[in-house]
This record gives C-alpha cells, structure tokens and sequence, in this order.
C-alpha cells in the first residue's frame, strides 16, 4: 500500500492514536474495576452525587485534555484548532443536525425494538441500561452531573477519540468504509450495554458521515449533544415519572443514550 503523507495538521495522529487506544482500555476496563476493588465499600455509603461524578466526569475529561495535550505539543505548524479539526462553523449545521435527529430518532426506535425482540426470541436476558438506573435513583443534583457531561463533555471528548484520532488514523492503513466500520463498532460497544448496540453503531456511522461531508468535527459535535440532550430530556422526563408517579419505563427507552 502506498505511504500516505500527513498534512500538517495530521503529524501527531501516532501519538494520539497510542493514546486514544491506551486511554479506552484504562477508562473502561481498568477504571470500574479499580473503583470496584479499592473503593467498593466508600462508593457504596457516598453521597449519590460523588458516585455519579466520580463515574462520568474524570475519565471524559482526562481524555479530552491527553488529545488536547498532545496535539498542542506536536511538531507542526498548524494550529491547534487545525489538528483537531474544529473548525469552519456553518450556521447551516445547526438545520441539518437537527432534521438528521429527527430521522435518527425514528429510526433508533425500531432497529432497538426488533434486536430487543431478536434477543428474547433467543432467551437472552436484556438488562437495564447502566444510565436507566442510575437515573432512577440519583437526586436532581447528580442528574444535572451526568447531563453535564453526556451533553457537553462527552460529545467533545469522544468525537475527538473516535473520529479525529482513530477513524483518521486506521484510514491511512484501510479504506475509508473498513476505517468508518471499525470506528463506530468500537464505539458502540466500549459504552458496554447489549441492547444499544445497533443503536450506537449506526450513531457512529452516521457522525462519521459529517466528519467525512463537511471535514470538521463540528457538525459531528453538534449532532451528538444534540443526540444526548434529547436522551437527557427523555431521561428527565421519565425520571419525574418514575420517582413522583411509579412509572415504569418500557423497554422502547433503551434506544435513548
């Protein structure tokens, strides 16, 4: 395969590459079972909200800042917003994010409710999403926590991962199809729930697609807190319903989040 050569703005991608991959294996794998070993017994008599902070916020962070971290230090001359990508805001996302959530909504909807249904038929027990039952028993405080960092935080943090660091990366050695199929499996399953994972691989496609159209991580950003503030306001909604009226959530809401 002939040798690609990196723009300016792509020399660090080595680098990012290594970390994004080192990052993804100690944040979800080694972080919960650190927490789970170590401080098993604090988290369990903590207040809701540090439990909650402690298991959405740091690692998002930690990565957002390693990417930043290391593009900002690379040898080259393009700018920072340049090696990462955001750039060239156009006011004409903001109708398109919006008319592709509509589509997406739809669409997450009924490939969720028939792999629900493929999983029954097959005797697989579905479990409740991680962030369905956290949701039911945190305090509006800890819900203010999460949705900070399911609408602001991870979309940055994660578009930044997947799409700038290794979808980029893996398309200098695959096709661009072999690099988007990759990118947004390994997506869908590192958030580590059985029952999303159509749901989250076509999200990958399709955030994908914008990075690809519009060659800027903005509009994929865009559409991702998008995407999380409708799941958060979802979640919200049906937490008002769970905890003030016993509401019980049909299994249609696992296609939020």
């Amino acid at each position: 395969m002939q040798k690609i050569e990196r723009t300016e703005s792509d020399k660090w991608l080595t680098h990012g590459f290594i970390f994004a991959s080192c990052a993804l294996f100690l944040f979800f794998a080694i972080y919960p079972l650190f927490l789970t070993m170590l401080f098993a017994d604090y988290l369990k008599n903590a207040p809701k909200y540090i439990v909650v902070l402690i298991g959405t916020i740091p690692h998002q962070v930690l990565m957002l800042l390693g990417v930043v971290f290391i593009a900002k230090f690379s040898k080259s001359k393009a700018s920072i917003f340049e090696k990462l990508h955001i750039t060239k805001f156009k006011w004409y996302f903001i109708p398109e994010v919006i008319g592709i959530e509509f589509i997406v909504l739809f669409l997450l909807g009924v490939v969720t409710l028939l792999f629900t249904l493929l999983l029954n038929s097959l005797g697989i027990v579905i479990e409740e999403p991680i962030i369905t039952k956290i949701v039911k028993n945190c305090s509006y405080f800890s819900f203010c926590i999460l949705a900070i960092g399911a609408v602001i935080i991870a979309p940055i943090a994660e578009e930044l991962i997947f799409r700038r660091v290794i979808f980029s990366f893996l398309k200098e050695k695959n096709s661009t199809i072999s690099a988007t199929i990759i990118t947004s499996a390994l997506f869908a399953i590192i958030h580590f729930t059985l029952v999303q994972i159509p749901g989250l691989f076509i999200l990958g496609i399709i955030m994908q697609i914008l990075y690809i159209k519009h060659k800027t991580l903005v509009p994929a950003i865009m559409f991702h807190a998008m995407h999380n503030f409708t799941a958060m306001t979802f979640l919200l909604i049906l937490k008002i319903a769970i905890t003030e009226f016993g509401f019980k959530p049909p299994p249609i809401s696992f296609i939020f989040f």
